[in-house]
């Protein structure tokens, strides 16, 4: 496994004669025309993407980075055609990133307090040598697990693309990482309430919400905790953003991501020129 934090990519980038991202220019294209004013400081640059495993209406288990479902894959889903449509909010940091205690009571209580069915990825840290219910009393408000049955927790793996194409999906609170969000377009395009914590999170938290208005960011207080009242109030605002863009914002968006007929025509480029070294 490659050490990225210690890599010298500044090193590859000058010796590279093209770099491809995942990305397309119908989504980026205010990015893609910085990047091509900057040659010839910088190699051509490719938008090639989404690169996804996806195949939203037939997945093909050969396909490159293709993920088996797992095994709560279809509890999931029947939890999930029981709720009303546009009505879940999905929560999901990723697998890298643990809360702390605190901040999980605060997610708990916001949404709790929002009164909407809830599916979140709560995974047990590493060093957590108790077994999940135990986690899951520990860290939670008193009472929450039994006032809130409606509700959903997951402590392993969950069939996020599944989720994020189901119809009873309201929004995605997410870390923002560049999968998850080309995954929410693809599948769906629904409300993201962005949570950044690092990398290039913030910027895309930035991007979703003030480019291409897919979504809002959560605000951390002055300690860094993003307070219940906070989620509360920002679910609300990204369920009358998705009333009003049902229709419209988040069909092109889904469009661009689904089609992006410059990616194809960037690859077929970048094949040619191989061919010909």
């Amino acid at each position: 496994m490659p050490d990225f934090g210690s890599h010298d990519w500044k090193r590859d980038l000058g010796e590279a004669q093209a770099v491809l991202v995942n990305s397309c220019e119908e989504l980026e294209r205010q990015a893609v025309e910085e990047l091509i004013r900057a040659r010839p400081r910088i190699p051509p640059v490719l938008p090639v993407g989404p690169l996804l495993a996806i195949d939203a209406d037939s997945p093909n288990p050969k396909a490159v980075g293709h993920e088996p479902s797992p095994p709560n894959a279809e509890a999931c889903k029947q939890w999930l055609d029981e709720q009303e449509p546009s009505s879940v909010i999905f929560v999901s940091f990723g697998s890298r990133t643990f809360l702390g205690e605190e901040q999980i009571r605060e997610l708990a209580t916001g949404l709790e307090g929002s009164k909407r069915p809830f599916m979140w990825v709560l995974p047990v840290p590493p060093h957590w040598a108790d077994g999940t219910k135990e986690y899951l009393d520990h860290v939670l408000p008193d009472g929450f697990l039994a006032r809130n049955q409606g509700g959903l927790i997951l402590s392993g793996w969950a069939p996020q693309k599944m989720i994020l194409q189901h119809s009873s999906l309201l929004a995605f609170v997410t870390h923002c990482g560049w999968n998850s969000v080309l995954e929410c377009l693809y599948l769906g395009a629904k409300p993201m309430l962005c949570w950044p914590f690092g990398a290039d999170q913030p910027e895309n938290a930035r991007f979703i919400e003030e480019e291409i208005k897919a979504g809002v960011e959560l605000e951390k207080d002055g300690g860094g905790i993003v307070r219940s009242g906070e989620i509360q109030a920002k679910i609300e605002e990204v369920a009358r953003l998705e009333a009003r863009n049902s229709s419209g914002n988040a069909a092109t968006l889904k469009e661009y991501v689904r089609n992006a007929p410059s990616s194809a025509k960037n690859l077929q480029a970048f094949a040619e020129a191989l061919s010909q070294m």
